[in-house]
This record gives C-alpha cells, sequence and structure tokens, in this order.
C-alpha cells in the first residue's frame, strides 16, 4: 500500500518543479526576496543572509539552495519508490539518474521561460541535490538494515542460550522441581 503513494507523491512534486520553473525571472526573483525577507529578522541566520546581501551573492545563494532542496526531495522519493533492500546502491543509481534526467528536462523548459535560461551549471547543482538526497536515503536505509539485523541477532542469541541451558537441564537430568 505504502509503495503506491510514492508515484502520486513523485508526479506531484515533478509537477511543483515544473510550475516553480515556469515563472518569469521577476516573480522567481520576488519570491527568493520574500524569502530572504523571511530569515532577516532571525537571530544569526539574519547576520549571515544580511553579510551576503551586501556582497551581492545572498539572492544567488537562496536560489541554489532552492535548487538543492527541490532535487534533494525528488531523490528522495524515487529512492523510496526503487526502494530495494537487496542491492542499495542500485536504487541510489536508479534514483540519482532519473533525477539528473528530471533536472536536464527542467533547464531545457526553462529556456522557453521569460526571463529564464536553461544553464548546465543549474543542472549540476539541481544534481548535487540529488546525490545529497540519496546519499542520506542510503545511509539511513543501510542503518535501518544494520539495526534490524543486530536485532535479529540479539533476539537468536537469547532464544540458543535458553536452548543451551534447557539442554543442560536435560542431560543433567534436573527438572526445575529440583532446582
Amino acid at each position: 500500500m505504502k509503495k503506491k503513494i510514492y508515484p502520486i507523491l513523485i508526479v506531484l512534486w515533478m509537477c511543483f518543479i515544473f510550475y516553480m520553473s515556469a515563472q518569469p525571472a521577476t516573480v522567481s526573483s520576488a519570491q527568493s526576496g520574500g524569502f530572504i525577507s523571511f530569515l532577516s529578522p532571525i537571530p544569526f541566520v539574519g547576520d549571515i543572509v544580511s553579510y551576503l546581501m551586501d556582497i551581492k551573492i545572498g539572492e544567488f545563494i537562496i536560489r541554489k539552495s532552492a535548487h538543492m532542496f527541490l532535487f534533494f526531495v525528488l531523490a528522495i522519493l524515487i529512492y523510496l519508490y526503487k526502494y530495494n533492500k537487496v542491492n542499495i546502491l542500485k536504487t541510489c543509481a536508479i534514483a540519482f539518474l532519473l533525477t539528473f534526467l528530471y533536472a536536464c528536462t527542467d533547464e531545457f523548459h526553462q529556456l522557453f521561460v521569460l526571463g529564464r535560461s536553461g544553464e548546465i551549471r543549474d543542472v549540476m547543482v539541481d544534481s548535487t541535490g540529488a546525490f545529497i538526497g540519496v546519499l542520506v536515503a542510503g545511509c539511513i536505509s543501510k542503518l535501518i538494515i544494520f539495526s534490524n539485523k543486530k536485532k535479529k541477532d540479539d533476539t537468536e542469541l537469547k532464544k540458543e542460550s535458553v536452548d543451551n541451558h534447557n539442554e543442560l537441564i536435560k542431560n543433567n537430568d534436573i527438572s526445575d522441581s529440583k532446582i
């Protein structure tokens, strides 16, 4: 049942990325400015944003961070849909490749949006977000598998210990009533 929801979430997220990419440059810039205004009053973060704005790279960093975040999430959604306990590396590769291909189509789409451009640099930024996403998802999967294996091993060890104890009692002809 859970696997059936992922294709829906993936398509919805891709539509959201498409919608954001379809915004003309003026709208996209205003959205970045709004986010900067949101961050500015936050202690410490606001100081960093203010400094970055002073040296004229604040909006650039916000925009590229948004690119990374969008494709980070997409890669994780694809990973979860394609997840295979047997071959996590293959799942990571598939999720990364599909996200990379979508990043390419997204940049191509931006060639047709007023004031926007499709850039290889943005594909690299998107792909970096995707790589971090599959890395995080793959590591968490490995930790969960390791944790479950350890629990299983501990349970089997306890069962073996009880079995050995019962065998000793049986071999020594000691019953619970004599103990």
